[in-house]
């Protein structure tokens, strides 16, 4: 069972840790989204969406690092939810992506 658990953290964390190479677009278009001019008649919605979108982006490396220590220290010290830990940031993008969906339409 422990060598399952090592095969789905580390293949869900690689998958979480793809993203990264694309992070530096994002983190450019972020902080242009951030810094951009809101048009009047914006819902407010919209706007408070946006911003947690633009500022969930920028945070996207610390939650990977924050899970990726979390996760190999739960391995090594075999206690349980490693895997689950593996998975916060690929939930994390999930969660931006829905964001998005919802609110940037």
């Amino acid at each position: 069972m422990r060598i399952l658990d090592w095969t789905l953290a580390i293949v869900f964390l690689l998958l979480g840790g793809a993203v990264l190479i694309v992070y530096p677009f994002a983190a450019l278009a972020s902080v242009m989204g951030l810094a951009g001019h809101v048009p009047k008649g914006t819902p407010v919605a919209a706007i408070i969406g946006a911003y947690i979108f633009h500022a969930g982006v920028l945070w996207y490396p610390i939650i990977y690092i924050a899970s990726l220590i979390l996760s190999i220290t739960l391995l090594v010290t075999k206690k349980p939810y490693a895997v689950l830990c593996a998975l916060l940031p690929t939930f994390y993008i999930g969660f931006l992506a829905i964001l998005a969906m919802l609110f940037m339409t």
